[in-house]
């Protein structure tokens, strides 16, 4: 830190390092690999399916042949739920459930937008709220911008 050793030295601790650490990860091999595995199924995991009887989990799927992302129940041949999702972007699963009809959300997140949290349900109850506040936002946004219009002229 202070310039003391030699770089020789500093170098031959730090590949002793790494060998004492290749040699831990190379027995604990097997464990690893299949802790990792585990985190990544669980994170594809979007909540419970909401289908009728179904105890599966929702998880995001990409369809072969279109490619495109959704979600889709893990009970599969049993079970048919799916939900339709954003193609692009980076999606994230939550723990959160909507507030008005308790279906699992999603974050995403785009470039260069604020990420957002989408509930995957196409008739939720809150879409239409959302929608009718953005509507109205902009219909009286537009008539605030055409009255200053007038005044000015």
């Amino acid at each position: 830190a202070n310039g003391d050793e030699a770089k020789d030295e500093v170098v031959d601790r730090s590949r002793t390092m790494l060998r004492e650490i290749m040699v831990v990860l190379q027995k604990e091999k097997e464990e690893i690999s299949s802790e990792i595995k585990k985190a990544i199924k669980e994170d594809l995991i979007a909540g419970k399916c909401p289908g009728e009887g179904c105890k599966g989990d929702l998880i995001i799927r990409v369809a072969r042949a279109s490619k495109k992302r959704f979600l889709g129940c893990n009970a599969y041949p049993e079970c048919r739920t799916t939900f339709p999702l954003p193609q692009k972007g980076l999606l994230l699963t939550t723990k959160d459930l909507c507030k008005h009809c308790q279906y699992p959300k999603v974050k995403i997140i785009n470039k260069g937008r604020r990420p957002w949290d989408l509930c995957i349900n196409p008739d939720c109850p809150g879409k239409d709220e959302k929608y009718r506040n953005y509507k109205n936002k902009k219909q009286s946004s537009g008539a605030d911008n055409k009255s200053k219009l007038q005044s000015t002229s």
